[in-house]
């Protein structure tokens, strides 16, 4: 554990945030769970085993 020898530091606001990094990976996310599950029910049907899709 690290300690500074002059006391306790007050918080600071950052003047830089990176966020669309973040935001980034929440849409491409998001964009493949939608695209696989397309792909899932697009098997199911496919195959005939629809009736226990549950929509």
């Amino acid at each position: 554990m690290l300690t500074d020898p002059d006391g306790p530091l007050t918080l600071q606001d950052a003047d830089r945030v990176d966020s669309g990094g973040k935001l980034t990976a929440l849409v491409l996310g998001w964009t493949a769970i939608a695209l696989l599950a397309g792909w899932r029910g697009h098997v199911r049907r496919r195959t005939g085993r629809d009736d226990t899709l549950v929509i």
